[in-house]
C-alpha cells in the first residue's frame, strides 16, 4: 500500500491506522509511503537497518565533515549497517 505525498492529516491517520492494524512498518520513499509487513523475513533487513540508521541531520552533519576533514567515516557507517544486515 502507498500514500502519495502531499498527503493530509486525516490521509497520513488512517494509513497509519491501517498500517498497526495489520502489523506493518511505514516506510518514506521520499515522494510515497509504503508498508512493509512486520511478517515478512525477506524484507526485515529493511526494518533492522532503518532502526540502526542514524536521523538524516546526523548524517548530513557527518558527510559534511567528512568533506571538510577528507574523512569518509559516514560512508564506513553505512556499509557496516549494510554489512551488518544484508538483504535477504
Amino acid at each position: 500500500m502507498k500514500l502519495y505525498k502531499p498527503y493530509t492529516h486525516q490521509e497520513y491517520a488512517k494509513f497509519a491506522s491501517y498500517c498497526n492494524k495489520n502489523n506493518f512498518t511505514i516506510i518514506d520513499k521520499g515522494y510515497f509511503l509504503e508498508t512493509i509487513s512486520n511478517n515478512n523475513t525477506s524484507a526485515q533487513y529493511i526494518l533492522k537497518r532503518l532502526n540502526t540508521y542514524p536521523p538524516i541531520s546526523e548524517q548530513l552533519d557527518m558527510l559534511y565533515w567528512d568533506k571538510v576533514n577528507g574523512t569518509n567515516k559516514w560512508q564506513e557507517m553505512i556499509t557496516n549497517i549494510k554489512n551488518k544486515y544484508p538483504k535477504a
